[in-house]
């Protein structure tokens, strides 16, 4: 037997600088006592990984358990080895080997020392399950550089019985290895095993939890019509905050302007389905029925997510208007990270709808501890995030970064690029400040105190990006002019400019706006922030008034999608007949960018006119799908079309579109009903000026302003010029 070490290496172990290992305080010992490897990983998965690390690094192995017997073959066994192990002298030097190496703890990764048969290099390192050791991945046969023949090897091989000079040949077989390069290798190796040892943990707590989260199971259930009534309460308590907040707004004409259209959208679902439901023409069981009370409740959901930024609004002003800044924020232990990343799984559900990918990272010298307002954390992080998420095309990115600035600038921020720096509150007396280049950003950073750092948190996406002369502009509560210019994703409009007020006048921060050099939007918060000291709190789980308000950030139209989808088509390919019908079917073609609105129009279209006409009802997206639908050869006896569709061509120029085609192509004037939600009477005198709509009619309308201009263009053939009534909402032009 060959005992001895090469000359440059005596034993070498390698202990990692931290315990990675999991802890199972929660499992104990003698639950682990009786668990074996081959428990958790087959053999034959054990294989299959030993085949992978052999192709990847080329090094053979074997796996066995902690007292050195193997429990799978060597795989990739040199010529050598396999000869020594073929002989029973040699299994025994080699059993002896592996069984010499031996690892106490999990912090220990692995250990090298040459084989007790011929010398090679060798090594060892633990499968862990917690603190109990399931085995050992052995790996080695490795010769070293300058490590030769000699005649302590000639007489080994004869021990053994095998033929010398086919025992050296196999030898000289052997490729030298730099230790190095082995080692670089083994470590890679180690932490191949930490991912086995808590892949191996993670499958038997699992296990071991699976019968309490039945237990807990039970219980839901058992409170899911206490939960149930809760949730009734709450919904009627917000419908009294609703029309107690549409009293009070009454004084901000502007505002109301601003966000009316976007609240009167989520009405029409709500109004249209209340007067389907009052018809009494949908019994229990239909599924026009059940997808009726879903577009409401969603629309529900979506108008109290509105009601929530005004709420959350107001209070910020009232704390600015009460010089009140600095006592209002709650400085908690917090890791930010965490606590950031809990607030983004709340819009993952959206941006999974979109395949967005949504990710969250900080630099490894980032700090796991600093004081902060974990409220006002949470409402900075939901606005900007989803923002970026709405922003984003479909299998688009979004990505948030965490840094803090010692020397420079956040990194993300293109070095060439023009600015809005954000650092004071909105004054609408003065001027809109000019954009900055990003080298002045240095110069304008927040000034951290002895015991403060400056944190940077960026948003980025891969969006439309914002035009530069609306970089300032959008952290604006009061100051646009063009309030009957809607917004193309949605939203109150008032989550920019609640941040600036949290950054600014709580924190003396500023945000930094600006477009990446790929065409994105990209912001950054920066706020001096103090080192916390102790464990941090997971402060997220106890916001249990704030977490609703957050959660209804991610609710929008799109997660009902593909459901809104299969309604409308189940409606698009209904074809009504009265039971006195002329045989003159009626074309009627709903142009809307909302499914929830086509579906709503649609339905009450059929119960208003289900007993007066014969009629087939279309359905399209876009202005640009309406336009090919006429440029097709369809003709349509009506069609209702909504001004505002910000995904291409809006209302207005799809009319002039078709009055064109008209002119040209077909001799007859298709009634055009132009639908919008906004209250804005300038919008109603551009479509008198234009010529080209026939009426108008406001959203959410009711059933009798529906059923008017229904009579008026297809029943009776022409527009009644009565003066409507003063609380209409039908107006001819």
């Amino acid at each position: 037997m060959i005992n001895r070490r090469h000359s440059l290496l005596q034993s070498y172990a390698y202990t990692s600088d931290t315990d990675e290992s999991s802890s199972d305080d929660d499992i104990g010992e003698k639950a682990l006592d009786d668990v074996a490897l081959q428990d958790i990983f087959s053999v034959d998965e054990l294989i299959k990984i030993q085949e992978t690390l052999y192709t990847a690094l080329g090094i053979p192995s074997a796996v066995g358990t902690p007292d050195g017997a193997l429990i799978t073959p060597v795989i990739g066994c040199s010529d050598l080895c396999a000869a020594v192990r073929a002989t029973a002298a040699g299994t025994s030097y080699c059993a002896s080997s592996d069984a010499s190496f031996t690892l106490h703890s999990p912090g220990q990764t692995y250990e090298v020392h040459p084989c007790l048969s011929i010398g090679l290099l060798d090594s060892s390192m633990g499968i862990w399950l917690g603190s109990k050791q399931l085995g050992l991945w052995y790996s080695g046969q490795i010769r070293l550089k300058g490590q030769g023949w000699n005649p302590d090897l000639a007489r080994f091989a004869e021990s053994l019985g095998l033929d010398v000079e086919e025992f050296r040949r196999d030898f000289l077989k052997l490729p030298e290895w730099e230790f190095d390069d082995f080692n670089l290798r083994l470590k890679f190796q180690a932490m191949y095993m930490r991912y086995l040892s808590a892949m191996a943990f993670e499958s038997y707590r699992s296990s071991r939890l699976s019968l309490e989260l039945a237990e807990k199971n039970e219980e839901l259930k058992q409170t899911a019509e206490e939960l149930e009534g809760e949730i009734k309460r709450r919904m009627e308590a917000l419908k009294e905050t609703n029309e107690s907040l549409a009293r009070c707004l009454k004084s901000r004409r502007v505002f109301l302007g601003r966000i009316s259209e976007d609240m009167r959208t989520p009405l029409l679902g709500i109004y249209g389905a209340s007067q389907l439901l009052e018809n009494g023409e949908m019994a229990e069981g239909d599924g026009d029925l059940e997808s009726t009370i879903m577009i409401m409740q969603t629309s529900c959901e979506i108008l109290m997510g509105f009601i929530d930024q005004i709420l959350e609004f107001s209070r910020l002003e009232v704390i600015m208007e009460n010089n009140a800044e600095t006592s209002s924020i709650e400085q908690k232990n917090l890791d930010i990270l965490k606590h950031i990343r809990s607030t983004c799984a709340i819009l993952e559900n959206v941006a999974a709808e979109k395949d967005v990918a949504l990710s969250v990272e900080a630099d490894s010298s980032f700090p796991s501890s600093l004081l902060c307002d974990p409220l006002r954390l949470s409402q900075l992080t939901s606005n900007l995030v989803g923002n970026a998420v709405k922003m984003t095309p479909d299998h688009g990115s979004v990505q948030v970064h965490l840094e803090l600035l010692r020397d420079g600038v956040p990194r993300l921020i293109p070095p060439d690029a023009n600015i809005a720096i954000v650092d004071e509150l909105e004054n609408q007396d003065a001027d809109i400040p000019q954009l900055c280049h990003a080298s002045d950003l240095e110069g304008r950073l927040p000034k951290a105190r002895e015991d403060e750092v400056l944190v940077a948190i960026t948003v980025q996406d891969n969006g439309p990006g914002i035009a530069e002369d609306r970089l300032y502009r959008i952290f604006s509560a009061f100051s646009q002019t063009d309030v009957g210019t809607p917004r193309v994703y949605g939203g109150s409009g008032l989550g920019l400019s609640m941040c600036r007020s949290i950054v600014v006048a709580m924190y003396h921060g500023l945000i930094v706006a600006c477009n990446t050099e790929a065409g994105g939007a990209l912001f950054s918060v920066i706020l001096p922030l103090k080192v916390g000291s102790g464990s941090p709190l997971d402060e997220f789980k106890e916001m249990t008034s704030a977490y609703p308000v957050l959660r209804r950030h991610s609710i929008d139209y799109e997660h009902s999608k593909s459901f809104l989808d299969s309604v409308e088509e189940h409606d698009l390919t209904e074809h009504h007949t009265p039971p006195e019908s002329t045989g003159q079917v009626k074309q009627i073609l709903i142009v809307d960018d909302i499914s929830v609105n086509r579906i709503i129009v649609g339905r009450l279209i059929r119960s208003a006119l289900k007993d007066k006409s014969e009629f087939s009802i279309s359905f399209a997206r876009s202005g640009e799908e309406c336009l090919e639908l006429i440029k097709s050869g369809r003709r349509f006896d009506l069609i209702f079309l909504d001004l505002f569709m910000p995904n291409g061509i809006d209302g207005h120029l799809t009319a002039q579109q078709i009055r064109a085609h008209e002119r040209t192509s077909i001799d007859s004037r298709t009634p055009l009903v132009a639908l919008s939600a906004t209250i804005d009477a300038s919008v109603i005198q551009q479509c008198e000026r234009d010529g080209f709509f026939d009426a108008f009619l406001r959203k959410p309308f009711k059933q009798h302003d529906l059923e008017q201009t229904l009579t008026a263009f297809l029943i009776d053939g022409g527009v009644e010029e009565e003066a409507s009534a003063s609380d209409s909402d039908v107006s001819y032009v």
